[in-house]
């Protein structure tokens, strides 16, 4: 069987990869060979495919970054002849292909193969491929597919989570979802695998006592992002927060604050009890709130406007939070 792993999200690349391996693991004795794809001769990697073990069940083999050497469909007579060759050689063998995302350094942005692609047209039909197709999961203006995929995580590492506690920690770390489960894990820790709770994740998540960010959120969203540049342009530089980042906590917060706006008549124990906030971070939400409904709704579609144009490459996360600012401040 031949496994192609594709996608612009690494860390659900790897992740798939471990899981196909433990499931073959358990019906075999077969042991993992890494190949390093990038650059590597097709007919080396064929050798080293068909390099049978007199000792295995079976041959698992990973082979790294193999497909990214080809630009579209420039060397077709290679991967067909490639295919091919799988085809006599996957009796005894399961090979995984894991192609994972890597950096455009003249648009900054990150190159991934996709199902799509017209490199995976040359595959014979009759070749029995499992296809995974492992895209970043959503962030920007809501965070529901992280959420469900945390919990699922938690459910098979047997972690209990609250709701709030959950939700607090995307917003903390956005879609860094090896920096999510991480943080989960120690906090599981922490708790001797009792229930986590939104206490814990106030006392000991690091981006709960690094307090720079919110006030330049605070100032982005109610129009007043040009003041903050300066402070903003230091985090970035010194890589304690990320432009992605960034764009997900104006998204949230703004989508927070039309929330707020709409229930702005009630009276702060019902707001508190609606919107999960109290003391000082409930003050200042409603006060933000006066900019009115209009107004946050509109800047809501400034994001998805630029959320579109970075997702078909127009722009870049960088060009595109100036752009926000800007037009956040008219």
């Amino acid at each position: 069987m031949i496994h192609i792993i594709i996608g612009s999200e690494e860390f659900l690349i790897k992740e798939k990869v471990r899981d196909i391996f433990q499931e073959i693991k358990i019906n075999t004795d077969a042991n993992l060979n890494i190949i390093e794809g990038k650059k590597i001769d097709s007919k080396v990697l064929i050798s080293k495919l068909a390099n049978m073990s007199l000792f295995d069940d079976k041959k698992i083999s990973l082979v790294e970054n193999y497909f990214t050497n080809f630009n579209g469909i420039k060397k077709a007579t290679i991967i067909t002849k490639l295919f091919q060759e799988l085809a006599n050689i996957t009796i005894k063998s399961e090979i995984i292909f894991a192609e994972y995302p890597k950096e455009n350094k003249n648009n900054f942005r990150e190159d991934f193969l996709t199902a799509k692609s017209p490199i995976f047209k040359l595959i014979p039909k009759d070749l029995k491929i499992k296809y995974y197709e492992l895209n970043r999961l959503k962030n920007f203006t809501n965070n529901n597919e992280i959420e469900d995929w945390l919990k699922k995580r938690c459910n098979k590492l047997s972690i209990k989570i609250d709701n709030l506690a959950l939700k607090e920690l995307i917003n903390l770390k956005g879609n860094n979802l090896r920096s999510l489960l991480n943080e989960i894990k120690k906090l599981n820790i922490y708790v001797n695998n009792a229930n986590i709770t939104l206490k814990e994740v106030k006392e000991l998540t690091i981006e709960w006592k690094n307090y720079n960010i919110f006030p330049i959120i605070d100032s982005i969203v109610i129009g007043k992002g040009n003041t903050s540049r300066n402070n903003l342009n230091k985090l970035l530089l010194k890589g304690d927060t990320s432009h992605q980042e960034i764009l997900y906590r104006i998204a949230n917060q703004t989508s927070q604050l039309l929330r707020i706006s709409d229930i702005a008549h009630l009276p702060k124990n019902k707001i508190s009890e609606k919107a999960h906030v109290s003391g000082f971070r409930l003050e200042k939400i409603i006060t933000q709130a006066k900019k009115g409904r209009n107004y946050f709704a509109n800047n809501l579609k400034i994001i998805k406007k630029y959320d579109i144009k970075i997702k078909s490459g127009e722009v870049n996360e960088k060009v595109a939070l100036d752009l926000i600012i800007n037009e956040f401040n008219r």
